[in-house]
């Protein structure tokens, strides 16, 4: 991997999967509710579906990461370390501010969660270009299968919770009040 990353081609980078991930919002939509398309985009306004507007940018970042920034243009397994960690990482701070100022106001809001999510992905791009600079040693090798196989999980976690999603709040609509692909 070139230790070659600016930061203005990193911005770059970031603003395009930032883009990336705001039209995913509306591409379920726009596809007429294609069941394959909800498979990778969020089907409703549940927190659970809107983590997918983290997990598919960031795969899509990494990537990148894997074209611009790799010399010998081969699957480079450290990037996805990077990935993985902010994945989760970004996750849980969604998840946790998300319900923390819905209980501080009684209420969630549309402009709060725009603001959570900008706050997120900007968190997140931090967390990858910091170790990605640093070349964590928490990263090594040893922990490639785990971060690789972790990647995988949740990809089938998100499938699976799209269609048959727990009957619990971080997985329900709060405007319809329905769980997971909604099929008419």
């Amino acid at each position: 991997m070139s230790n070659k990353l600016s930061i203005k081609k990193y911005v770059i980078i970031c603003s395009f999967v930032l883009i990336f991930g705001i039209g995913m919002h509306f591409l379920y939509e726009f596809s007429n509710r294609s069941f394959i398309i909800g498979l990778f985009t969020p089907v409703n306004e549940s927190v659970w579906e809107h983590l997918k507007l983290v997990y598919f940018p960031f795969v899509f970042l990494g990537i990148l990461l894997n074209i611009f920034f790799n010399k010998n243009y081969d699957f480079n397994v450290k990037v996805w370390n990077y990935i993985n960690v902010s994945i989760i990482k970004i996750s849980i701070f969604i998840v946790t501010f998300h319900y923390l100022y819905s209980f501080i106001f009684s209420d969630s809001s549309i402009i709060y969660d725009i603001i959570l999510y900008y706050v997120s992905m900007l968190y997140g791009f931090k967390i990858v270009y910091n170790i990605f600079k640093k070349d964590n040693a928490l990263l090594n090798v040893k922990n490639i299968n785990f971060h690789i196989l972790s990647l995988f999980i949740f990809f089938i976690i998100f499938i699976i919770f799209t269609i048959h999603p727990p009957k619990l709040n971080l997985f329900r609509d709060p405007i319809s009040n329905t769980y997971g692909i909604f099929m008419l």
